[in-house]
C-alpha cells in the first residue's frame, strides 16, 4: 500500500509540547501513514506560513503569545477554511476547545491525555471528515445549481410547516427565495384552498373555514412517500401583490413526500417535513377553463348553455327526490325577437339578448340557473320552491323587468317575453318532461297575446299539438296550394254599393280543417313563413284585381292587411313594384293595411317605407284605429289615406256614449285630415245609421256581407248589387 505524505503545520507556542508532539508522530509504525511537519510558536508566523503554502491538517494551540482564546481559532479557520483544523488544549481549555468544534474544528486533544495512536487517528479522520465535507458542498452545489435550472418550484418545509429551502422559480409568485426563509407556508395559500393542503384541517371536517397559519400547521402536510405520497395535487398559490401587478393567485400541482431521519439508538424513522414540487398550470387552467366555457355556456350571453342546463336540472331531481321537495322549470321565448334581428341586423339582436340575459340573472334567487337554450329561448331553474306561487312570483319579477326599454346602440327597443312555467313532481318527473311541459306552456302564453305566464296542463298539450303541426306544415302549405282568399265587400253607407273589397287568407288544412289566420299568421311569424306568405297573397290579390278589371268589372279598391313586421322587411318595396308589373294590377286600387301599433314601431323606417309606397300610387289604410297608440304627428307625417275604425268601438257606439264620443271624434279628425273612413264590424241597422249620421262614409261587417270566394264577389260585382235597406 502506497504511503501518502501528509503535510501538518503545528502552532505551539510551549517547546516542550511541540516536541512531544514530533515525538509521537515519530514513534507511528504504519507505512500507509507519514508525514512533514512545520512549527511555529505565532498565531502570526502561522497565518503568514499558510497564505504562502497549502497543508493538509493544522494542530492549533489556543493559547499562544499574540492570540489567546476562541479567537486564535477563528484567525486561522478564515485563513484556511478548507483546511481542516485540530485543536490541542490544556485540560482546563477543553471548554473553549469544544466550542472551535461546534465552529468548523474537525476535533479537539486535551494535551497530557494523548498518544501516538490517539494522535494519529485524530489527524487521519481529521483530513477525512474534511474531504467528506467538501464533497458533500460539491454534491450540494451541484444539487442547489440543478435545483435552481428547474422551472418547477422546489422546496422543503420542516415539521412546523416552515420554509427550509425554495428555488429561484418562486419568483412566479412575486417572491424571492429568502423572503419565505423562515416562514409558514400558509402566506401564501388562497383560503378557499387551504383545506386541501391540510390533511389535519380536512380530517378535522371544518373545511371551508377561514384558516389562519395557526389552523394550517403544515403545507401539503404529506409525512407518506412512495407509492402514497402526494400526486398532481392542484391548489391555488396567493402572488405577493407588493412584487406583481397581474393576476391575483396562480394554479400550482403539487407533488410532495415526507422526509424522515433513520435514528441509529432505534429502529424507528423522525418526521423532519415535506420536500416537493410545485409547477404552475395558470395556463392550463385558463385554457381548461376556456374550453368548459365553450363546452357548458353561450357564446353570446356567457349563461348556462342547453347542456349545462340539463346537467344542473338533472342534480336538483335528485335532490328534490330524496328530500320529497318541488322545483320549478321556466321556458321563456322573447315576443317579435325576429323582428328585431331583421330590421336593425344581428350585431343590435346579440347586444339585446345580453341585456335580457343580465336582467334575468337579476330577477333570479341565489342558487336558481339561468340558461339560454338557443335563438331569443331562455330556461330558469328553481330548485327549491315551496309551492307554485313561488315560480309565478319570480315570473311576474321577469315580465316587468323585461318590459323597460331597452337602449341599444341609440335605439330604444321595447320587447316582451312569453313564459311557460311546469313543476315537479307534478307536470313531470325526468328532464325531458319538465323541458317538454314548459315550452308548451310557453307557446300558450305567447297564443294568449305574449307577455305573460301560463301553467302547464294537459288541455295544453293538444293546443300545443295543433300548433305544432301548423308550424310543421306551413312550407308545404303554400307548395300544396292549401292558402285561399276570401273577399269582404266595403260599403258606401249613403249609395249601399261596393266601392272595395277586404282580401282576407284562409288555410284549408288536410287534417284540421280551416284555419284562420289569427291562429296560424303568429306560428308563421315564429317560423319565418309569414314573408313567402305575405308575397303569395300580394300576388294573388293582384292577380285577381286584375281579372276583374279585364272582365269589365267595376273599378273596387282591394285591400289588403299585411303582417305588421312585413312593412320592415328590406325588400318589401322591391317585391310590391315587381308584383305590380307582373300582374298588372292598377297601383291606385291597391290599398295596404297596416295596423296602428305597427305604424308606431321604428317610426322613421316605416315612414319612409309607406312614402315610397304611396309614391307608386298605392294607397295605406291605419287598421284598427283607437286601439294603438298612434300620435296626431304620426298621422299627419305618414301618407295615410284611410282611417279603419275598430269593429270594438263600432259594436259599442249604440250603448255606450263613451263609445260614441270616441267613433265621432275619430270621423271628425279623419274629416279633417282629408281621410277616408271606414267602419269595421257593422252588425246592426242601429250602428249603420249612427255612422250614416255622423258622416261616415263606408261600412264592412255581417250586415253586408261575410267574407266570400272570388266567384261569389264576381257576381255581386256584375250585378252592381246594392246593400242598402229595403
Amino acid at each position: 500500500m502506497n504511503s501518502v505524505l501528509n503535510k501538518i503545520l503545528l502552532i505551539e507556542d510551549n517547546p516542550g509540547d511541540a516536541r512531544l508532539v514530533r515525538e509521537m508522530l515519530s514513534e507511528i509504525d504504519d507505512p500507509t501513514f507519514s508525514f512533514d511537519i512545520e512549527c511555529v510558536t505565532k498565531l502570526s508566523m502561522g497565518l503568514e506560513f499558510l497564505a504562502q503554502n497549502k497543508v493538509d491538517v493544522i494542530l492549533l494551540d489556543l493559547s499562544l503569545p499574540d492570540s489567546h482564546g476562541i479567537d486564535t481559532f477563528f484567525q486561522v479557520y478564515k485563513q484556511s477554511p478548507d483546511t481542516p483544523i485540530v485543536v490541542l488544549s490544556g485540560f482546563k481549555d477543553e471548554t473553549l476547545s469544544i466550542e472551535a468544534v461546534k465552529n468548523g474544528a474537525q476535533d479537539y486533544l486535551v494535551k497530557g491525555h494523548v498518544d501516538g495512536h490517539l494522535l494519529k487517528r485524530s489527524i487521519r479522520y481529521a483530513i477525512e471528515r474534511q474531504g467528506i465535507e467538501r464533497e458533500l458542498l460539491e454534491s450540494k452545489q451541484r444539487y442547489t445549481r440543478l435545483v435552481q435550472m428547474v422551472p418547477d418550484v422546489v422546496y422543503t418545509i420542516d415539521a412546523e410547516g416552515i420554509f427550509t429551502f425554495v428555488n429561484d422559480a418562486i419568483r412566479v409568485l412575486g417572491y424571492e427565495p429568502e423572503q419565505l426563509a423562515g416562514k409558514h407556508f400558509s402566506v401564501m395559500m388562497h383560503p378557499d384552498d387551504a383545506g386541501l393542503v391540510s390533511r389535519s384541517k380536512v380530517l378535522s371536517g371544518n373545511q371551508g373555514n377561514a384558516l389562519s397559519a395557526k389552523d394550517i400547521p403544515r403545507l401539503f402536510d404529506e409525512r407518506r412517500t412512495e407509492k402514497r405520497k402526494t400526486m398532481g395535487l392542484e391548489v391555488r398559490l396567493l402572488r405577493n401583490k407588493t412584487n406583481v401587478s397581474d393576476n391575483e393567485y396562480v394554479y400550482v400541482e403539487v407533488n410532495a413526500s415526507g422526509l424522515y431521519l433513520k435514528t441509529i439508538s432505534r429502529d424507528e424513522k423522525v418526521f423532519l417535513g415535506t420536500i416537493g414540487i410545485m409547477r404552475d398550470i395558470t395556463e392550463r387552467k385558463r385554457t381548461e377553463a376556456a374550453i368548459q366555457q365553450m363546452a357548458f355556456y353561450d357564446s353570446v350571453t356567457g349563461l348556462p348553455n342547453r347542456t349545462l342546463f340539463r346537467d344542473r336540472i338533472s342534480m336538483s331531481l335528485a335532490h328534490a327526490q330524496r328530500v320529497n321537495g318541488m322545483l320549478a322549470v321556466l321556458f321563456l321565448d322573447l315576443d317579435k325577437f325576429k323582428l328585431v334581428n331583421d330590421s336593425l341586423g344581428h350585431a343590435v339582436g346579440d347586444q339585446l339578448l345580453k341585456t335580457v340575459a343580465d336582467r334575468l340573472v337579476n330577477c333570479t334567487r341565489k342558487g336558481d340557473t339561468v340558461a339560454r337554450m338557443g335563438g331569443d329561448e331562455f330556461t330558469l331553474l328553481l330548485p327549491v320552491i315551496k309551492h307554485k306561487g313561488d315560480a309565478e312570483e319570480v315570473a311576474d319579477k321577469i315580465l316587468e323587468k323585461i318590459s323597460h326599454p331597452f337602449v341599444i346602440d341609440g335605439h330604444e327597443l321595447t320587447v316582451t317575453t312569453s313564459i311557460g312555467i311546469a313543476l315537479y313532481p307534478a307536470d313531470g318527473n325526468d328532464i325531458d318532461a319538465l323541458l317538454k311541459n314548459a315550452d308548451i306552456a310557453m307557446y300558450y302564453a305567447k297564443d294568449a297575446g305574449g307577455n305573460n305566464y301560463k301553467h302547464y296542463t294537459k288541455m295544453l298539450s293538444v293546443k300545443v299539438s295543433r300548433r305544432m303541426v301548423m308550424e310543421n306544415e306551413l312550407r308545404q302549405a303554400l307548395e300544396r296550394n292549401e292558402f285561399f282568399i276570401c273577399y269582404q265587400p266595403q260599403i258606401n253607407v249613403t249609395t249601399g254599393r261596393i266601392v272595395g273589397v277586404e282580401a282576407l287568407l284562409r288555410w284549408q288544412h288536410r287534417e284540421l280543417g280551416l284555419v284562420f289566420p289569427s291562429e296560424f299568421i303568429p306560428v308563421a311569424e315564429g317560423a319565418g313563413m309569414v314573408v313567402p306568405i305575405s308575397e303569395w297573397m300580394l300576388s294573388a290579390v293582384c292577380t285577381q284585381g286584375k281579372a276583374w278589371q279585364s272582365a269589365g268589372l267595376p273599378a273596387v279598391r282591394l285591400a289588403l292587411k299585411l303582417p305588421s313586421h312585413v312593412f320592415q322587411w328590406c325588400s318589401f318595396m322591391e317585391t310590391i313594384n315587381r308584383v305590380l308589373q307582373e300582374t298588372g294590377m292598377t297601383p291606385s286600387l291597391l290599398e295596404l293595411e297596416i295596423t296602428e301599433t305597427a305604424a308606431m314601431r321604428n317610426m322613421e323606417v316605416t315612414a319612409t317605407r309607406l312614402s315610397l309606397v304611396n309614391a307608386l300610387g298605392v294607397k295605406i289604410a291605419i287598421d284598427d284605429f283607437g286601439i294603438g297608440y298612434s300620435s296626431l304627428s304620426c298621422l299627419s307625417s305618414y301618407p295615410i289615406h284611410t282611417l279603419k275604425i275598430s269593429k270594438s268601438f263600432v259594436q259599442g257606439i249604440t250603448a255606450n256614449p263613451h263609445v260614441e264620443s270616441i267613433v265621432k271624434a275619430i270621423i271628425v279628425m279623419a274629416k279633417n285630415l282629408k281621410m277616408n273612413v271606414i267602419a269595421e264590424g257593422v252588425e246592426t241597422w242601429e250602428q249603420l245609421a249612427f255612422l250614416k249620421e255622423h258622416q261616415c262614409e263606408e261600412a264592412q261587417g255581417p250586415l253586408f256581407c261575410k267574407p266570400e270566394l272570388p266567384a261569389i264577389v264576381e257576381k255581386l260585382l256584375s250585378q252592381d248589387t246594392s246593400f242598402s235597406r229595403a
